[in-house]
């Protein structure tokens, strides 16, 4: 029986370009349902806007990994990031996200972003866990299923 495969994984610096993204939807297309996509990325406005654009991209298969109410509250506790200018924090008030529908105002509440060097050891564990057949120690917000996966994390640079 033939071992599957590694899932790919994805580094965008900043919102994934036009290529990025048509390189998803070409591994999506060509690796049948099976394939899913797991998004992590910083806990600000482009993080959140990119996220949500993967999910209104790709429903069916669109997992946030890390990126949720529970990793934000942790990470901001332990390592504040920047305080939110005026107009993002007026944003956020009015913005939800179709995966945590908590997670903006949580960040909205706290007032700061949280830049994935905070939790990246939560990321590698993860995803080590993943590679080992681990499935039961993953710790991502969607099906914890061992198959053929697509993770996407965006490392948000802009702002620093």
């Amino acid at each position: 029986e033939k071992a599957a495969a590694p899932p790919a994984l994805l580094c965008t610096s900043g919102p994934a370009s036009a290529a990025a993204i048509r390189w998803i939807q070409r591994c999506l297309e060509v690796s049948g349902d099976a394939c899913q996509l797991f998004y992590s990325g910083d806990f600000d406005l482009r993080g959140l806007s990119m996220g949500q654009a993967l999910a209104n991209l790709f429903p069916e298969r669109f997992h946030p990994w890390c990126f949720d109410r529970e990793t934000y509250l942790a990470a901001v506790a332990q390592y504040p990031g920047p305080a939110l200018r005026d107009a993002e924090h007026a944003r956020l008030k009015e913005m939800t996200v179709s995966w945590d529908p908590a997670l903006c105002a949580a960040m909205h509440e706290t007032g700061r972003k949280v830049h994935q060097e905070a939790f990246v050891e939560k990321l590698a564990e993860s995803y080590r866990h993943f590679l080992s057949g681990n499935s039961e120690r993953m710790n991502f917000n969607g099906p914890e299923e061992a198959v053929d996966s697509l993770w996407a994390a965006d490392r948000e640079v802009a702002d620093r």
